[in-house]
C-alpha cells in the first residue's frame, strides 16, 4: 500500500529550509505548489481501550507541520477525539480529492487503534483502521479498511502523498 504511493520528503518555507534543501538551494515552491494535511488522533474510544497519546501526537504533528515545515494553517484538517469518526475521515479524504492539484504534496497522519483479522472471503490478512465510532463485532461497516484507504490515496490528485499511521497493527498498512 504505502509503497505504491508516491512519496516525499514533505518541504517547508524559504525561511525555515531545512537539510539537504538548505544546502542545495532548493525553495519548496521549486517542487510543489501547496501543502496540504489529514490529522487524526483519537483517545476515548467508547468501544476500545482508551489511549492517553494519540491526540497530543496529533497536535504535535500539527505544530510541527506549520512551525517546521510551513503548511498554511487554512491546509490543515484535525479530527480530534469525537471529530473523527468514519463518516468525518472519509469526509477529510473527499476534501482532499477535491482540493489537491497535480502539483501539491499530501500527510496523512493517524494516531489511534488498528486492528487486522483474516479477510473473511480469502486467506489474506486485512487491516483496518479505527476511527472513534468504531465496533470490533463490526469492522467492515464501522472501520476503514487499508483498501479503502489506498482508494482515497489513488484519488488524490497530489504528487507526493505521505503516511504516518501510529496504530497497533499499522503494518499492514504497506500491504493493502
Amino acid at each position: 500500500f504505502i509503497l505504491s504511493i508516491s512519496v516525499s520528503i514533505m518541504l517547508c518555507t524559504e525561511s525555515i529550509t531545512r537539510g539537504l534543501l538548505r544546502r542545495s538551494n532548493i525553495k519548496p515552491m521549486d517542487i510543489y505548489s501547496n501543502q496540504w494535511a489529514l490529522i487524526i488522533g483519537v483517545n476515548q474510544y467508547p468501544n476500545f481501550q482508551q489511549l492517553k497519546y494519540a491526540v497530543e501526537d496529533a497536535k504535535s504533528i500539527k505544530t510541527t507541520l506549520l512551525t517546521q515545515y510551513g503548511f498554511p494553517e487554512n491546509n490543515i484538517e484535525m479530527l480530534i477525539d469525537n471529530a473523527a469518526t468514519k463518516e468525518g475521515i472519509q469526509n477529510a479524504f473527499y476534501d482532499l480529492v477535491e482540493k489537491t492539484a497535480k502539483d501539491d504534496a499530501v500527510i496523512i497522519f493517524f494516531a489511534g487503534h488498528g486492528v487486522t483479522r483474516q479477510n473473511p472471503g480469502s486467506n489474506e490478512d486485512l487491516g483496518y483502521l479505527i476511527p472513534i465510532d468504531g465496533k470490533n463485532d463490526n469492522l467492515t461497516r464501522s472501520t476503514l479498511s487499508m483498501k479503502t484507504i489506498n482508494t482515497f490515496s489513488n484519488e488524490i490528485p497530489a504528487k507526493s502523498v505521505l503516511f504516518l499511521v501510529d496504530a497497533c497493527y499499522g503494518g499492514l498498512a504497506s500491504a493493502g
